[in-house]
């Protein structure tokens, strides 16, 4: 069997997914909620289950497991679902105007800017679901939470790193910003990203850098992959 990396699990822990067999609690509250949301608009437009999903664009049996809590719809249904009803995709998901969706808690930030990835035995409904930032109402939405010093003075105890799920590689956008970044060996530190001098080439290099003085700076590394942190919050 194929070992599954560090990287592997800060990256890809908590993937979306729409069936709630098996999932968190967070999900199955939000998918019950859901569900007689979707079935009391549907009783008050006085629709069949099949009329109801033509209107949708999905099949009867997925309106029942929508309504029974079993699955929770994607986002074009819940956009085309919010239409329908008049509300925004955050309101028909919880109930109030701008309620933010809950951001998995993926790992921690140790001393040394070192990021440590949790990865609970029994799956998603170990992790600790916490509120994002305002605005920032994303699926893909992870964060780190602070353990014994973590970043310099710019972070302290319990605080909360927001990011979002990375894709391979280091986009542009990550160049002059604090991310949190895989290096070719596999370590994950949450670092200032910038180019490498002289290595401006295809094959980026960079240099890492921290907000901490006593820390080194990491000259010219390779990184499998690399994401801009959104923000911080305190506890």
């Amino acid at each position: 069997m194929r070992r599954i990396s560090s990287s592997e699990i800060i990256r890809d822990t908590y993937g979306v997914g729409q069936t709630l067999l098996g999932g968190s609690r967070t999900d199955r509250r939000l998918s019950n909620w859901l569900g007689r949301r979707i079935q009391a608009t549907r009783e008050e437009l006085r629709l069949t289950k099949t009329a109801f999903a033509g209107l949708v664009g999905v099949s009867q049996p997925t309106v029942t497991r929508w309504e029974l809590g079993y699955d929770i719809p994607d986002e074009r249904h819940l956009q085309k679902l919010a239409a329908i009803i008049g509300v925004s995709v955050p309101e028909l998901r919880y109930g109030h105007a701008g309620l933010s969706e809950p951001v998995p808690v993926v790992g921690y930030v140790g001393p040394g800017a070192e990021v440590v990835p949790l990865r609970p035995e029994r799956g998603e409904s170990e992790l600790e679901q916490v509120t994002a930032l305002p605005g920032l109402d994303d699926r893909n939405m992870l964060a780190l939470r602070v353990r014994g010093g973590g970043f310099g003075p710019l972070l302290r105890e319990r605080w909360l790193v927001f990011y979002r799920r990375p894709d391979e590689g280091v986009s542009d956008d990550c160049v002059g910003q604090v991310c949190v970044t895989c290096l070719a060996d596999g370590r994950l530190l949450l670092r200032e990203l910038r180019l490498a001098a002289g290595r401006a080439d295809a094959n980026r290099c960079f240099d890492l850098v921290s907000c901490d003085d006593r820390l080194e700076v990491l000259l010219s590394q390779s990184l499998d992959w690399a994401s801009p942190v959104l923000g911080f919050r305190a506890p």
